[in-house]
């Protein structure tokens, strides 16, 4: 029986029932596993690293992330979605690395809005997630909190040749992004507001594409594994393109100079004004890939993004270091304020 069957018998029985810590671990997590007998079931305190984890194959490759309900998800998303959201933002983190994944482990705090049926969905969407990625579940801890529910996801992963650093970056070198910038923002505004403004010229059709792509990321694992052999510096954009550039420009010592017009923006950005194209386009949760690359390997970067069916843009150069890291440009060359633009933590 697949990990989706298990999962969907499991949630079909939790409705009438309230399930011990034990049990939603023996009945809704321990199918996750894939069958990995390192994981012990869930039934130890730890789980074994799979021997290949530390040979010569490459190095071990390690990320975390947390998800807070009310900040990283709104309180009446799907259940299953985010259990697929919270595997997909952490194995983006392997794509920036150009880490192949081998396992997770993850920890929920449940909040006071989540019954068992809510836990039931979760699972089946992790565990729908971690099948469809061959990644098995090693272990994790279950609480019950008073609040808002709680979300954290370690994920491992393997080196197959260099690992992607921020630090890289060097003057003349091309800066690239992934995919669109803003349709996950666009996403959200949708899901907070019908009546949002920037979506009065949206399709239903580019409605339901923004909200997917907002719930739903598609980490870019097949590219960032092939882009290993030829970038300098890279990341994922996950608190936005100019945020996440910040971090390349500071950790190399160097200045990222970028072309407005060059920034791949979903099309209802791209017909908006230069404002909202980079509130929204900026904004973040996109987790694609942005990184650096010495242009004489620009022909090798698009042929495995068009091997990997991603699309990829040069977006600017790498300059010298100025006084702000990142500079966006218009077509005039005159610089646009970018300051406040992105997510901040603190």
């Amino acid at each position: 029986m697949t990990v989706t069957a298990i999962t969907e018998t499991a949630t079909a029985t939790v409705a009438a029932m309230s399930l011990s810590e034990f049990e939603v671990i023996e009945r809704l997590l321990a199918p996750l596993t894939l069958g990995r007998g390192e994981a012990f079931g869930l039934r130890n305190d730890a789980a074994l690293l799979p021997g290949t984890l530390s040979d010569a194959a490459g190095a071990l490759v390690m990320s975390m992330d947390t998800m807070c309900e009310g900040v990283h998800f709104l309180s009446d998303d799907p259940r299953d979605g985010l259990g697929a959201k919270l595997l997909r933002c952490n194995l983006s983190d392997m794509a920036a690395m150009g880490a192949e994944p081998v396992a997770a482990l993850a920890s929920l705090s449940r909040g006071a809005s989540w019954d068992d049926a809510a836990l039931a969905d979760f699972a089946r969407g992790l565990g729908e997630d971690l099948e469809r990625f061959g990644v098995p579940l090693l272990g994790g801890d279950l609480s019950r909190v008073d609040g808002a529910t709680v979300m954290t996801m370690v994920i491992l992963g393997r080196a197959t040749g260099p690992v992607v650093r921020r630090d890289g970056a060097r003057t003349g070198d091309v800066v690239w992004v992934s995919g669109e910038l803003g349709c996950a923002r666009l996403g959200l505004e949708a899901l907070r507001s019908a009546d949002s403004g920037i979506l009065s010229a949206a399709t239903a059709t580019e409605l339901e594409g923004y909200v997917r792509c907002y719930r739903y990321p598609e980490p870019r694992l097949g590219l960032g594994v092939g882009l290993a052999d030829y970038v300098s510096a890279g990341l994922d954009v996950s608190d936005g393109v100019v945020s996440d550039a910040g971090r390349i420009a500071e950790a190399s010592g160097v200045t990222l100079d970028l072309e407005f017009g060059r920034l791949p923006f979903c099309r209802l950005l791209g017909d908006a004004s230069v404002d909202d194209a980079l509130r929204y386009g900026c904004a973040g949760d996109d987790y694609e890939l942005l990184f650096t690359a010495p242009s004489a390997v620009s022909g090798d970067i698009t042929r495995l993004a068009a091997a990997a069916n991603v699309d990829v843009t040069v977006i600017g150069v790498v300059g010298e270091r100025e006084d702000a890291g990142v500079v966006i440009r218009d077509s005039d060359g005159a610089a646009l304020g970018a300051d406040n633009l992105g997510w901040k933590h603190f």
